[in-house]
């Protein structure tokens, strides 16, 4: 049987570069970088060539923008890796109905939502697509499948995500943060759907052997809505922070303050990603948990499992290998799924493990 090939799109970018060497290095899969800038994706796949020993990577030119060019560049392609976030479910819909696999890394639920609709013509043409692949979504939503597991299915989920102020985070990461600043959606509270507002209010949590409890802000990532879609969860809402609280504290002010709309300004958005991408001082961790509310005899009792480790762009590039690896094994049905309903969390902190042996894994009861 021919090696599998793989196509990431956008893998010359800061995520990107990561998933592409993590594929080459597996020496499971031919890889293909793919993007609009053709030279840097030769010049990158120059770099793996020489990394990998010899091995052949390719690069090649794709704009998602030019539709009848992204159907022929995919002729000979078994797996998309989608490592930018692409405009609409265009990319997603050729791939599936050509048959093929379909990875894609976007936390925008509108774009995770519009690929779900592809669902009867992904499982008729023998399609597989995974979402929610890595930090958030991804692992959390496997760290909320777990607690709902251990907590009863029907139970009222939080997932909580803390980044490092001293990560290096990718422009367009950083501009879906700052684009989102002000925005106002629908979350599944106890009672509910609710309108809620990002960095509107808090809710605070502590982690094991800190004397202090953190604060968590509402932000419209995606894992909230899938997990709802897809499994029992009666609730799920999902808080943010960055490592450092002066930061998160600023952002939400200025969210209150109405100032996000002026980062709509182009000139201001570019020094606003710019700023923030030198101010990479203090801590890479990244920490994310779930917690489940579950009746007991003697009360309520919150569950919890958090897990974290150094790297959200290393980290979400082993997911993403992890997923990739996953369709090509043949145990993906046809159809459209979110992490969560393919693979468990033991397997992923493995993974996880492999490339940081500093990710950790913690239990504890509120």
């Amino acid at each position: 049987m021919d090696t599998a090939k793989v196509l990431v799109v956008g893998g010359y970018g800061e995520v990107g570069r990561r998933v592409s060497e993590g594929l080459v290095r597996s020496g499971e899969v031919r890889v293909v970088i793919a993007g609009r800038r053709e030279e840097e994706a030769t010049r990158f796949a120059s770099e793996l060539s020489e990394v990998a020993g010899g091995e052949e990577v390719s690069a090649r030119h794709i704009d998602l923008g030019e539709r009848p060019g992204f159907e022929a560049a995919i002729r000979d392609i078994d797996v998309v890796v989608m490592c930018v976030d692409a405009p609409d479910a265009h990319a997603a819909l050729t791939t599936v109905q050509a048959g093929k696999g379909y990875v894609d890394i976007s936390a925008d639920d509108r774009l995770l939502t519009s690929i779900e609709a592809l669902e009867s013509r992904a499982i008729a043409a023998g399609g597989r697509a995974l979402l929610s692949v890595g930090l958030a979504p991804g692992l959390t939503n496997l760290l909320g499948a777990e607690v709902m597991r251990r907590s009863g299915q029907n139970s009222e989920v939080s997932l909580w995500i803390e980044l490092g102020m001293g990560d290096v985070h990718g422009e367009a990461a950083i501009g879906w943060m700052l684009d989102h600043l002000d925005t106002r959606f629908q979350v599944r509270g106890p009672d509910g759907w609710r309108e809620v507002r990002s960095l509107e209010s808090y809710r605070t949590l502590r982690w094991p052997e800190e004397p202090h409890p953190r604060r968590y802000y509402p932000f419209p990532f995606a894992d909230q809505a899938s997990l709802v879609r897809r499994s029992t969860a009666r609730s799920v809402e999902t808080r943010f922070r960055l490592s450092s609280g002066v930061i998160t504290g600023a952002l939400a002010w200025l969210s209150r303050m109405g100032g996000a709309r002026a980062l709509r300004h182009n000139a201001l958005r570019q020094m606003a990603i710019g700023g923030l991408q030198s101010f990479a001082r203090g801590t890479d961790r990244w920490r994310v948990a779930a917690s489940a509310k579950a009746g007991t005899s003697s009360g309520d009792t919150t569950f919890v499992m958090g897990m974290e480790g150094a790297g959200e762009s290393r980290a979400t590039a082993t997911v993403a290998v992890a997923a990739v690896k996953k369709l090509l094994s043949g145990d993906v049905a046809a159809g459209i799924w979110h992490l969560h309903q393919v693979m468990g969390l033991s397997s992923l902190v493995d993974a996880l493990q492999g490339d940081d042996p500093n990710v950790r894994v913690s239990t504890w009861t509120l």
